[in-house]
């Protein structure tokens, strides 16, 4: 019942799933067909009661425009060139989108950089059964020439976050998608860092005005001091110092 077409048949699980997806049906029923009932088509429901969660590591080649990237529960699934998911191993609406960020880099390291997303951690109460975290980031690209001449070609970024709460899964709008979002446009200025070795010279200045301070502070306490003894004395003198 699953074609679309009169007689067509789906022999594989492959076939199956995309009949069940072109009919908009959850594809959590597929696990009970002869086709698929060897394949594992979404998490085990034991794995999600036990909050278990997955690391992930790697890289992407992005082209120098606006984009996004983002991390979604469910199976994805193409449809008229539109991505669908299938939420159906969520059935009792909750999904935890809490997350660490190790790092998160656009492009090589240089020495002094530093990335605003590394090290973060983002824990979520039970108040938010199911949520939408999306991170916006402005990339500024970056060329670090060091003293020898080389240079390299990287990035350097600020980020702003927003939290949206979503409405159970089963009244979820177009756009509207549970997961962690990273937002990224590249900015149409470019930062250059120079390495430079400074000359004896600038270090002697820099030593000559710390003389300097630290005589002119001498000074004014040597003052203070000295107007403080002169006033005892006359004090003293009068006989007004008991």
């Amino acid at each position: 019942g699953a074609s679309t077409q009169p007689g067509q048949c789906c022999n594989t699980c492959v076939e199956l799933r995309s009949a069940y997806t072109a009919r908009g049906w959850s594809l959590d029923g597929l696990k009970d067909t002869p086709q698929c009932k060897d394949q594992p088509l979404t998490p085990r429901f034991e794995q999600l009661e036990n909050h278990e969660g997955c690391r992930l590591t790697g890289y992407l080649n992005v082209s120098k425009v606006a984009g996004n990237f983002h991390i979604s529960p469910g199976k994805t699934h193409e449809v008229n060139s539109v991505h669908v998911y299938d939420l159906g191993a969520f059935r009792d609406g909750h999904f935890n989108i809490s997350h660490d960020i190790h790092t998160l880099s656009f492009g090589d390291q240089y020495p002094g950089i530093h990335n605003q997303l590394d090290d973060t951690r983002k824990v979520f109460n039970e108040s938010v059964n199911i949520g939408m975290f999306q991170y916006y980031i402005k990339v500024v690209p970056t060329r670090y020439t060091y003293m020898d001449g080389t240079s390299i070609e990287t990035n350097q970024f600020s980020v702003t976050e927003h939290l949206r709460n979503l409405p159970n899964l089963q009244s979820l709008k177009p756009g509207n998608l549970p997961g962690v979002f990273v937002y990224y446009d590249f900015s149409p200025m470019r930062v250059e860092i120079t390495e430079e070795k400074q000359p004896v010279t600038h270090f002697l200045t820099q030593l000559c005005a710390i003389l300097g301070g630290v005589f002119t502070v001498a000074g004014m306490v040597d003052q203070m001091v000295y107007q403080s003894m002169k006033q005892i004395q006359k004090k003293v003198s009068i006989g007004k110092l008991s």
